[in-house]
């Protein structure tokens, strides 16, 4: 039993690092604070901002509550295992086992810490140079987040597709959304994507170098989560000079 008490010791020590890392008492204080909000009787007088409080609650509990309850299984198995009963030992092993198991799932998330890795995101593809063979490429890059986004149980709607000439695509948009850390966890794929294969599209069946961009963008809801220095800002300012329009900037 020792070792299982050193076991859970342990797990329960980093349970609770993780938990103070994404800062679990202020997300449940700001949950609390919306689902105050949310019990006013004139809330949803306000749709548009009814909608936005309600994401943002649920956004927070899936943020914390996993935590939470990882955190006072670990609390219960500890207490269990500091009884020293040998008769429960293997069953506290097995559950033991699959609390750490649980732990390391989670402790995924948090390399998302960044200002924008819990947002929602607009997906977009370019075929590049290639033709043909980069609209298919195209085409290719867009049944892959289609089908990661439809296994992970995430939704994506199309906002633009244009199609290509012959086959695939010239350029795509996706809204993707419903999804835990989702511009975190699509970042990554930011950039250009190359494909080099034995050409379907040519004659001869030559090898092919096919390009593809993807862009990733954060879907930002409120204006105030963007800062827009000044300098970044370029104004140009015009003097009409047709008739009846003089000296109007």
């Amino acid at each position: 039993m020792e070792e299982l008490k050193k076991r859970a010791e342990h797990l329960k020590k980093d349970v609770a690092q993780a938990a103070e890392r994404i800062k679990i008492e202020e997300l449940r204080k700001k949950f609390n604070d919306l689902q105050a909000q949310m019990a006013k009787p004139d809330f949803w007088q306000d749709k548009k901002h009814a909608m936005e409080v309600s994401k943002e609650a649920s956004q927070l509990l899936e943020s914390y509550q996993p935590w939470e309850g990882l955190q006072k299984q670990v609390a219960y198995i500890s207490e269990l295992t500091a009884i020293s009963d040998e008769s429960m030992k293997n069953d506290l092993s097995t559950q033991l086992s699959m609390l750490e198991t649980r732990y390391e799932g989670l402790k995924k998330d948090l390399r998302f810490q960044g200002p924008y890795d819990d947002h929602d995101v607009i997906l977009s593809i370019y075929a590049g140079a290639g033709g043909t063979d980069a609209q298919d490429w195209a085409q290719m890059l867009l049944r892959m987040y289609t089908r990661w986004a439809e296994t992970h149980g995430i939704k994506i709607t199309t906002i633009d597709q244009s199609a290509g000439e012959e086959a695939g695509l010239k350029s795509v948009t996706l809204k993707i959304d419903s999804g835990n850390f989702l511009y975190g966890k699509l970042a990554g794929e930011h950039g250009v994507h190359r494909l080099v294969r034995l050409s379907p599209f040519n004659a001869d069946h030559l090898r092919q170098t096919s390009f593809a961009k993807v862009e990733i963008m954060p879907l930002i809801d409120r204006p105030g989560e963007v800062d827009i220095d000044e300098k970044d800002l370029k104004i140009d300012v015009f003097r009409s000079g047709g008739h009846g329009g003089q000296s109007v900037n």
